[in-house]
This record gives C-alpha cells, sequence and structure tokens, in this order.
C-alpha cells in the first residue's frame, strides 16, 4: 500500500511540474514576443467566479504558483457581475448562494471595469456582431477590452480566465491573448494559440529586420544596400563559372574512344569459304 501511494504521489508532483514547466514556457513567449509583463491583470468572468467558489478553489495560492510567483492582480466587468446578480434573484435551491458567493468575490476581491469604460467595438467587426446577436453580455465585454488592448499591443498584459467555452474559442483566434480555465479543481493556463504563433513569428522577423528595434533609418538602409550588393555579386559569380564550365566543354567525340565499324558481309564470306574447304577435305579422305 505505501509503494502505491508513493507511486501516485510522484505521478502527480510530475504532472505538476509539467504544469509549471508548460507555464514558464508560456509566460516567456509572450513577455519576448508581445512585451505581457508583469504585474499581470487577470480578467474573469462569472462562469470562472462560479467554478473558484464551487470547486473551493484557493484562487489566489493557485494563480501565484501559475504566474511564477509574479504580481497580479483581479479585475472583472461590471456586466458580470450583473449577470450574477440576476441568477442569484432567479435561482432555487444552493444555486442562490452559490451565485451571491461568486459576486461577493467579485466585488471583495477584483477591480471592477464599468461599461463605459470599455471601448466601443468596430462597426466591421463580424465577430463582434456575432457576439452581440448570441451571447451575454458580460462576454461582449471582455471581447472589446481585449479588442481594445490588442490595438495597444495588450500592454495590459490581459489574462481572460473564464469557463465558457465558446468565449475561449472566439478568444484563441486572436492573437496575443492569455487563457486561463479551471479543470476538476487544477488551474490551466492555455499554450499559445495558433493565432498567437503566427504574430509571433510576425514580431520575430520585424525584429530581426530591425535589429531588435534599435536600428535607425540609415542603418536600415545601409543593411538593404549591402544585401543587395552581395546578392549581384552572388549572381555575378554565377554567370562567370556557368561560362567558364561552357568553355571547357568538348565541341566533338574523342577520337580514341570511338571504335572502327566491321563489315558484317565480309565475315560471313569467310566463314562460308572455310566450310567449302572443309566439305571437300572430308570427300577425298
Amino acid at each position: 500500500i505505501d509503494l502505491i501511494l508513493h507511486s501516485s504521489l510522484s505521478s502527480q508532483d510530475i504532472m505538476r511540474h509539467g504544469r509549471a514547466k508548460l507555464a514558464r514556457k508560456t509566460l516567456k513567449f509572450f513577455s519576448l514576443n508581445f512585451g505581457i509583463k508583469p504585474p499581470y491583470n487577470v480578467l474573469m468572468d462569472g462562469n470562472f467566479l462560479v467554478a473558484v467558489v464551487k470547486q473551493k478553489v484557493p484562487i489566489h495560492e493557485r494563480i501565484g504558483k501559475t504566474l511564477q510567483n509574479e504580481e497580479f492582480n483581479f479585475f472583472v466587468c461590471r456586466s458580470a457581475l450583473d449577470e450574477l446578480a440576476m441568477l442569484s434573484e432567479s435561482g432555487g435551491g444552493s444555486n442562490v448562494e452559490l451565485f451571491t458567493q461568486a459576486r461577493q468575490f467579485g466585488l471583495d476581491e477584483c477591480a471592477i471595469i464599468e461599461s463605459d469604460d470599455i471601448p466601443a467595438a468596430t462597426n466591421d467587426n463580424e465577430t463582434q456582431q456575432i457576439l452581440a446577436s448570441s451571447y451575454s453580455a458580460a462576454a461582449n465585454d471582455i471581447h472589446k477590452l481585449v479588442l481594445s488592448t490588442l490595438n495597444d499591443k495588450n500592454k495590459k498584459g490581459y489574462i481572460v480566465a473564464t469557463q465558457d467555452t465558446e468565449l475561449s474559442s472566439i478568444l484563441r483566434e486572436l492573437p496575443k491573448v492569455l487563457l486561463v480555465r479551471l479543470n476538476r479543481g487544477v488551474l490551466i493556463l492555455e499554450s499559445p494559440s495558433s493565432a498567437s504563433r503566427k504574430a509571433g513569428m510576425r514580431e520575430e522577423r520585424v525584429k530581426q529586420s530591425s535589429g531588435g528595434g534599435t536600428m535607425t533609418e540609415e542603418e536600415k538602409n545601409l543593411v538593404k544596400s549591402l544585401l543587395h550588393k552581395g546578392q549581384k555579386r552572388k549572381s555575378a559569380e554565377q554567370d562567370r563559372n556557368y561560362q567558364q564550365r561552357k568553355k571547357k566543354k568538348a565541341s566533338g567525340p574523342n577520337p580514341l574512344s570511338c571504335k572502327k565499324k566491321t563489315n558484317p558481309t565480309s565475315a560471313t564470306g569467310e566463314n562460308k569459304k572455310r566450310r567449302k574447304r572443309n566439305k571437300s577435305s572430308t570427300l577425298h579422305e
């Protein structure tokens, strides 16, 4: 029994170590490519607050460990608190207490973002129009808030904590967005999405072409001219080598390697004569 307990504990430690390593890698990716650094701002929605209360998760401790013990702040939209208040009034049984506690946690532990402080989305944003027609006000506010930070390269470092799978799938299509969710009481910081990885590759190419953003315009033009001269010199060398190979090429076949043609008719005539001699010699004998 002790051996079984020891093996189960060691496997849990391995999984915990793996999650911590993945979180460090994810935070480093967003820091290097998009400048998202501490203090981190964790933006929670109503679903996440309910999950924290229901699963009795020590969220301050878990968030601190996930973010490598860096400084962080909790945020919540006013619309999310209004939704929890409405659910607590219309719910029944134990759900009333659950929604009430979740809303109280948001009021006590989170900085509240008022709806008037959230920039309006552009009219040509198709995704925002879909959200406005089918999702809650809190989901719309979170989406608009994330879009507003993307225009500023998300320097505020918003980490969206949500249990809403549909909202998460939409946010994964946006670059530079970190997502946090709870899975059976385990806090998971998701790896960079495909959109974030593509944006990171573009940022890396820009840094390489501009020397990490420290090059002046004169230095950029100098690098371009040097590259252009190098390409012209390389193409000239290739043309010169091609001309030299063309001159060295033989104009005709090597006479020593050519075999003389034989006359097939003469060979057959000699064979016939030999056969006749053989026949006559045999008759005399």
